[in-house]
């Protein structure tokens, strides 16, 4: 979570544990992912999700995968 927030520039709240969540899936799905440089790295590809507005409702967008 710590390295989530301090990637994206968030404070803790919901937004974290969606992200954290999908992280999860994935590495559920194929243990080989678990590695602190892959994770890294798939945060900062999430982060297209986040409008520089603000944050968004990740839920959905975050259930499919980024190509």
């Amino acid at each position: 979570g710590n390295d989530i927030m301090k990637e994206l520039g968030i404070e803790p709240g919901p937004e974290v544990g969606k992200i954290l969540k999908q992280l999860f899936e994935e590495v559920d799905e194929d243990l080989s992912l678990n590695t602190r440089e892959y994770l890294l790295n798939r945060i900062k590809e999430l982060k297209i999700w986040i409008p520089r507005a603000g944050f968004l409702s990740i839920g959905e967008p975050l259930d499919e995968p980024i190509t």
